[in-house]
């Protein structure tokens, strides 16, 4: 019964670490692009087309930076692609990043380039997210513009609310005035 508990033991004590050795964290690719954009699309097609062998690598993240909304986006782009070391003269739609990996366009014989970066970097112990850190702050932007935009509004119709309390408190007085 003891060496049952024992084999047990070890078990569940290498059970987890089998467990998280294949629950790897999957790395983020970033790809700016535009609506019209025909590159843009031919890429989303070839990211379609990897899904299922290479899925287990990567998740995509699209932003879309040509529309009339995509301001906020499109400045996004512009601040990665400054930490990433693109020239603003050379960049353009898609603009892909994987890790420290940049292209920018797409083109088919570009394919391999981009499998080899997504599992090079998957596989890389020392990968980090450039781009999260830009994302989390365009957020965080707008989120605190959202609240003191609320913020504006509420005190502003406390504000009026005030005002027509006072001006209905006046109006009560003045009829007791009146009416005496």
């Amino acid at each position: 019964m003891k060496k049952l508990l024992i084999v047990l033991t070890m078990l569940l004590a290498i059970f987890p670490s089998v467990v998280r050795a294949d629950d790897k964290k999957k790395i983020t690719v970033y790809m700016f692009y535009g609506e019209t954009c025909p590159r843009c699309h031919e890429a989303m097609e070839f990211f379609d087309s990897i899904e299922d062998e290479y899925g287990k690598y990567y998740e995509l993240e699209k932003y879309e930076v040509w529309s009339m909304f995509s301001a906020r986006k499109n400045k996004l782009m512009q601040d990665v692609a400054k930490k990433m070391g693109t020239e603003k003269d050379k960049l353009g739609v898609p603009y892909i990043i994987i890790g420290e990996k940049v292209f920018t366009g797409y083109a088919k014989n570009w394919n391999d380039d981009i499998i080899n970066a997504i599992v090079n970097q998957y596989n890389d112990e020392t990968y980090e997210d450039l781009v999260r850190p830009f994302i989390v702050e365009m957020y965080q932007e707008t989120y605190l513009l959202y609240a003191s935009t609320i913020v504006l509004i509420i005190l502003l119709v406390v504000n009026v609310a005030l005002r027509d309390f006072k001006e209905a408190k006046e109006i009560r007085a003045l009829n007791k005035v009146q009416n005496a």
